[in-house]
């Protein structure tokens, strides 16, 4: 009997004493504004202690729910405070810049899988929720490195799915010409393939499309082979994809999928986002007085200009470097409005230049890259 009234005064004893507000969250960083975050409340607390979550910045600001979900409308960084209250007293826990969104990565980036634990702002995406994922292997491309990141297809089979790696969002605003660089292994087990899709999205995420695909012999980077790949130095592949589209794109996410078709081991290396970024703060000079345009820019070997409003009449290029040194020069007899000539831009380096068109003292400048 004196034992059970013991244990009665110290579970009374335990019960009489004010919370101790602590708390966690299912992930400290959003990737978009708009997403949700799930508040886990690991307060040392009795049943009747209530609760105050105070979000500033988010929807709900306020809750008094003990496990809030709450989402948050723009980027930044943001505090968050628990209040936990019982009749003996209450605990406040405060945390300054808890919560945070994505950070958007600058041009150029790159990815070499080569710490011990995949960089936290690369995710990795279930599709099938069945545990099989993209995963650090033990080998590197060209022998430049010692890891890669591996799919296995040859002992899982989950056809079907697109499980994905992620990128963190990218700044395309200057990014006059870029271009996506990866190394990638893969061989085919005859009567099986997969594939290898990789999409953008400039919507933070709402909707995805396809930059690349390649899937079965067009990805495979040695004969056919039925044992456990591990591709040696020579068995590696550079690809290139063009990503000039996304020009003057503030946030661009980027997915590498694999399309399981139960078939082999699948790889990527050394993930770079290569571009020429325009950090001149150059801008062109003049109003549009002959409606120039350019096509294409970034250009190569040659590009055609188009003087849309020009009267006919003598008119010359002048192409400079950021030096404002000539690089080029040409003379023009234009017969009509909307004419295009053609520039051969071959000898000139990959580079920004300004391209300045002038008749009769008048001028139009426009940007040019090439690349």
């Amino acid at each position: 009997m004196l034992a059970i009234l013991l244990l009665l005064y110290m579970d009374k004893a335990v019960a009489q004493v004010a919370p101790q507000a602590d708390f966690t969250v299912s992930g400290n960083y959003y990737f978009c504004p708009g997403d949700t975050l799930q508040f886990i409340n690991q307060s040392v607390a009795d049943s009747a202690t209530t609760y105050t979550w105070f979000f500033p910045g988010a929807f709900p600001p306020v809750s008094h729910l003990k496990n809030p979900v709450v989402a948050y409308g723009s980027d930044g960084a943001y505090d968050v405070t628990l209040v936990a209250t019982n009749q003996y007293g209450s605990d406040t826990t405060f945390r300054p810049h808890y919560i945070h969104s994505d950070p958007v990565q600058s041009l150029p980036g790159l990815e070499d899988f080569e710490a011990s634990a995949l960089s936290p702002d690369w995710k990795i995406e279930d599709d099938g929720n069945d545990g099989v994922v993209w995963h650090l292997a033990a080998t590197g491309s060209y022998n430049l490195g010692h890891q890669s990141l591996a799919f296995d297809n040859l002992n899982n089979n989950v056809s079907g799915t697109r499980d994905a790696l992620r990128t963190p969002k990218f700044d395309f605003t200057h990014a006059l010409s870029a271009r996506l660089r990866f190394d990638v292994a893969y061989v085919v087990y005859p009567g099986y393939s997969d594939s290898l899709a990789i999409l953008a999205s400039v919507d933070c995420g709402e909707s995805y499309f396809s930059i690349y695909q390649k899937g079965g012999e067009d990805l495979a980077t040695i004969p056919d082979n039925t044992g456990f790949f591990v591709p040696d130095s020579s068995q590696w592949r550079t690809e290139t994809v063009d990503l000039d589209q996304l020009y003057g794109q503030d946030e661009v996410y980027f997915k590498f999928e694999n399309i399981a078709g139960y078939g082999q081991l699948m790889y990527l290396d050394n993930i770079r986002f290569e571009a020429l970024v325009d950090n001149t703060g150059i801008t062109a000079q003049g109003t549009p007085e002959f409606g120039v345009s350019l096509f294409p820019n970034p250009a190569g070997a040659q590009c055609y200009f188009t003087l849309k409003d020009a009267a006919p009449g003598a008119y010359d290029l002048r192409i400079c470097n950021l030096l404002g040194q000539t690089v080029y020069n040409e003379h023009w007899n234009i017969s009509q409005p909307g004419q295009t000539i053609s520039v051969q831009t071959g000898d000139l380096s990959p580079g920004l230049y300004m391209a300045e068109v002038s008749h009769l003292g008048r001028k139009e400048q426009v940007k040019l890259v090439i690349r």
